[in-house]
């Protein structure tokens, strides 16, 4: 006599759970191979635009030096420089979306920096073409 049970499950059911169970780790695989490639490129990014800042970080501390050696010689202001009654202005490019603004006021033959900061680049007003979608 036999002790089996009757199953009607058979083979094509363990088939079947098999088949999903690798669809499921297929699909998360791919899932994590684009999330890595998404990471890699924004740490690249990030990488390039850190480096551009302390490049023109550098630049405007050079600047700054040059400033203040021409304010206490009574020299001319360096190429960039602007003044507007005791208040010297520059900017130096950080990438082509932004630029690194520093303000600096005279105090006879001295200088404080009153701003040094990443400033976004303004085009002017967007020019789109109005739409009329009721009319």
């Amino acid at each position: 006599m036999s002790n089996r049970l009757p199953s009607n499950a058979g083979v094509g059911v363990a088939s079947i759970l098999l088949i999903v169970v690798m669809l499921c780790m297929t699909v998360f695989a791919a899932l994590s191979l684009l999330t890595a490639k998404n990471d890699g490129t924004l740490t690249e990014k990030t990488v390039a635009y850190t480096r551009a800042y302390y490049q023109a970080d550098a630049t405007a501390q050079r600047m700054i030096a040059d400033v203040a050696a021409a304010l206490a010689t009574g020299g001319a202001l360096p190429d960039g420089v602007t003044r507007n009654g005791d208040t010297l202005a520059f900017l130096v490019p950080v990438s082509e979306t932004a630029n690194l603004c520093v303000t600096l006021t005279d105090t006879g033959r001295a200088y404080t920096i009153d701003s040094y900061g990443v400033q976004g680049v303004e085009d002017g007003p967007l020019a789109y073409d109005t739409l009329t979608l009721w009319q």
